[in-house]
Formats: structure tokens, sequence, C-alpha cells
């Protein structure tokens, strides 16, 4: 590889390796990096060699289509312009776009065949099936896995490839260019079907649609492709479910270290610690001992993410004071949960255990039902929104102002409805 100048403007040169050469009929590849700067044209080079590297692998791996695509797509990404078939060029630009590109590039980039190809869109997109469609999102959206357990991963995960299951089930593996709104209103019929015969949710199914439609949207976004999305404004109307807490009576006469015998230790003291805390199961289960605070002046601890889980928002970090029957099970607990840290099965676990044991006030309760418990408790003190906003974790509807309340405030708080 080498840089010359010629005039004002530098060139990249590099000759084609023999191991490419029966793929790539030229000889000598020469790049204009239309800058007269060395500095810059040092930094430039990178790219174009990366992109030309890339394109010979391609085509030496056997020119499938999408090799060869994706490869266009990086010759094309570095001489300034997205990738886009000729047709689709011609469409949504009209011969002033594609001249626009041609004139982009140099005498010998137009003679030398794949930066033509590159610009002026000389292959169509390669079919993309249905099946295909959440790894390709989750390609793109890999800033959404960060702070993610391996559990929440799989859990982020399945459902949407559960719902291209479903999809690709009832319509066919077809091509993302092929899906219809006669495609979707079948499978929305499937799914009406399950709600009326197998008496399935009408949230269940609404996932589902939610979850293709924001895959078919981020994909024919980025992808580029002039589709409308066939699975718009399709969800079933929801009877929203209220989740009841517990009463304070229940909870003092069912809820203690005797009530619960049978019960795993860890998790029953999970259990004891959400009475007094609210706090949601995942985050008690996900505390590292760095997050217990026992011995601080106000016994506390830590709501944040870590390696064991991500916070469900940004507003759920925060601090709680640890107050009677949930400071003693943070006590015997000041390592956390092992058992139950980074993995999705203490819901499960202790609500069968609540249903067997007839230890859930009404059908309609879950463990779930003591976060809500404590809010109902702070209500009924006339705790200010601020107050409880910041122990339950919750955004607040207005601009946050000052430090908010101190530990000691939210401990007085808590000391006066704990159990």
């Amino acid at each position: 590889m080498a840089l010359i100048r010629r005039g004002k403007k530098w060139y990249f040169v590099k000759r084609v390796p023999k191991e490419f050469a029966s793929f790539d009929t030229r000889k000598i590849v020469q790049t204009s990096l239309k800058t007269d700067s060395e500095s810059e044209a040092l930094r430039l080079v990178v790219d174009v060699e990366a992109a030309l590297q890339n394109y010979w692998v391609a085509l030496s791996m056997g020119s499938t289509d999408t090799e060869r695509y994706k490869a266009l797509v990086a010759v094309a990404a570095q001489k300034g312009h997205s990738y886009r078939p000729l047709k689709e060029i011609y469409k949504s630009g009209g011969v002033e776009d594609l001249l626009e590109r041609l004139g982009s590039l140099s005498d010998d980039e137009v003679l030398d065949g794949v930066s033509l190809e590159a610009v002026a869109g000389k292959d169509k997109r390669p079919s993309v099936q249905l099946s295909a469609l959440p790894e390709m999102f989750f390609d793109v959206e890999k800033t959404a896995t960060l702070g993610k357990s391996a559990d929440q991963l799989r859990r982020w995960k399945n459902p949407r490839i559960k719902a291209f299951a479903n999809l690709v089930k009832v319509v066919g593996n077809k091509d993302i260019n092929k899906i219809s709104r006669d495609d979707a209103l079948r499978f929305r019929d499937w799914w009406q079907d399950k709600i009326l015969r197998d008496n399935v949710s009408a949230n269940s199914a609404n996932k589902d649609l939610s979850y293709i439609n924001s895959t078919l949207k981020l994909v024919i976004d980025r992808e580029r492709l002039e589709i409308e999305n066939p699975f718009s404004g399709l969800k079933f109307k929801e009877i929203k479910k209220h989740r009841p807490p517990f009463s304070p009576a229940w909870i003092q006469k069912h809820f203690t270290v005797e009530g619960l015998v049978g019960l795993n230790a860890q998790a029953r003291d999970i259990l004891l610690t959400m009475i007094n805390t609210g706090c949601r199961p995942s985050e008690i289960c996900g505390l590292h001992a760095d997050d217990i605070k026992l011995s601080a002046d106000v016994a506390h601890i830590i709501i944040r993410g870590n390696a064991l889980r991500a916070l469900k928002t940004h507003s759920s970090e925060r601090l709680v004071p640890l107050c009677g029957i949930s400071l003693e099970a943070m006590r015997r607990n000041p390592s956390g949960f092992p058992n139950y840290a980074g993995r999705d099965k203490f819901s499960d676990t202790v609500n069968k255990f609540l249903r067997s044991n007839d230890l859930l006030e009404t059908a309609g309760h879950s463990a779930y039902s003591l976060r809500h418990s404590f809010e109902d408790r702070m209500l009924a003190l006339n705790v200010p929104d601020r107050l409880a906003a910041d122990l339950m974790g919750h955004a607040v509807k207005r601009e946050r102002y000052g430090v908010g309340p101190s530990l000691a405030q939210l401990a007085d708080v808590v000391r006066r409805l704990s159990f």
C-alpha cells in the first residue's frame, strides 16, 4: 500500500494481492482521497483500505448476494454515500442524484468498476427472511444490552425471537420485501382466535405485535427499504388488571419468619426485605455485598446497576433505608442472595409457595403486591410525592430541583410505616 501525490491531491495505491487476483481483474487499485493534506490522507487511508479488504474477502468467499452487498455498502460508505440499488436512487432522487454520485468519483474510480458499482447501486438488496430479523435487530441495538446480566439478556432477546417464530408459523418465512398488510392481518386473526379459544390475554398478543412492529420499523429504516411497515396499528384493546396490595393486617399475620416456614431462607428474606423497602424483587436479588450498608449511621441498601442486572429505569437508582423485619432479613444476608443473583427464578418460587400455602390474600395477589402495599402505606401517611418517588424509584413528572431528601429523612418515613 502506498500514498502518492498527484498534483495537489493524495491517492491511495495498492496492488491486488495474488490470492484475490482471480476475483478482481485489476492489477493496481488507485483511489483519490480528495484531500491535499497529508495528515488527513493518512487518516482517511485506514478506512479506504479496510473497505477494499472487505470487498476482496467477500469476493473470495464465493460472492454470495449478502457478502457482495455488504462489501459494496462498505465501499459506498467510504465514498461518502449510502448504498442504494440503482432503481431506488432513480426513484427517490432522479437523474440528478445519480449524476451527483457519479461526480464524486475520480476518472480512475469510474474505470475501476468497484467504486462505480458501489455508488451507482449495481446490485439489488439481498433477500432478508423474517427469521433473520431478530438477529439484525440485536446487532443494531447492541447498546441496549449494556449492563444486562446473562439472564436479563436472554429475557430481552427471547420474546422477540418467539414473536417472529409465531409469525413465520402463520405466514411462512417470507422475504421482508414481500411481507404485506394481508400477512399482518392474518397474524392478528391468528392471535384473535387464540384469545377467544384458549383464553389467552390480549396483552400476550400485543407483545408479539409490538416486537414485530418495532423490529420491522428499525430494519426498514436502517436498510433504507422503500416499503411500508404493515404491522402498525394492529394492537388489541387491553383490559388493564389492577394488582391489589396486601393489607397491613395480612402482612403482619402471615409474612414473618414463622409464617413462611417451608420457603427457603434466601427467598424468604428477599420477600421480607420487600415489605419495608418497596423494592422490586430483581433489585433485591441483584444486590452486591458493596450495595448493603448495615453498619452505616442509617442502615440502607444501594439500588444501582451492576454485573448481575441492569436497572429498569434511570430513576430506579436510589438509596433505601432498612427498618424493622426488612433490616433483620438483610442482617441475615450481609453479602446478598447468591442463589437468586442474576437469575429469574425468585417470583416463580415464591408465588408457587404462597399459592400452595394459601398465603395470597386473593387470587389477584402476588409477591409483587408487597411493593404496592408499601406505596399505599406511604399514601396513608400523606408522604410528599417527591419522597415517595425517591423511595419507590419512580420518575417525577416535573423537573427535579436540589439534592432531594437525605437518607435520614427517608429513614424517618420508612420507620413510621414499617412492620
